[in-house]
């Protein structure tokens, strides 16, 4: 089958990862089922840009808005509790 090297996959989005992928001769594949499909960009991969592995090797990305919290609804900002200025309202 040879080898290929892994290209670089970081900063793309997820058609130009698989079409870059798919031209290198591995399959991109995201952490998350359904990543790909749902957009957003690359922000890690395994195994790195530059690699050697085998042909067809499966190369693993993580996307942007993956992760602890990622997707889900967005957190409120922290607003510091109202004063008179120069007071500690914790005492």
């Amino acid at each position: 089958m040879g080898t290929t090297l892994v290209p670089a996959l970081v900063g793309l989005d997820s058609g130009e990862a698989i079409a870059l992928g798919m031209e290198a001769g591995v399959v991109v594949v995201a952490e998350r089922e359904g990543a790909l499909a749902d957009g957003g960009r690359v922000v890690a991969q395994v195994p790195a840009a530059g690699t050697q592995v085998e042909a067809a090797s499966l190369v693993r990305v993580a996307m942007s808005g993956e992760g602890p919290g990622g997707g889900g609804p967005p957190v409120p900002e922290a607003v510091p509790p109202s004063g008179p200025a120069g007071t500690n309202p914790l005492g």
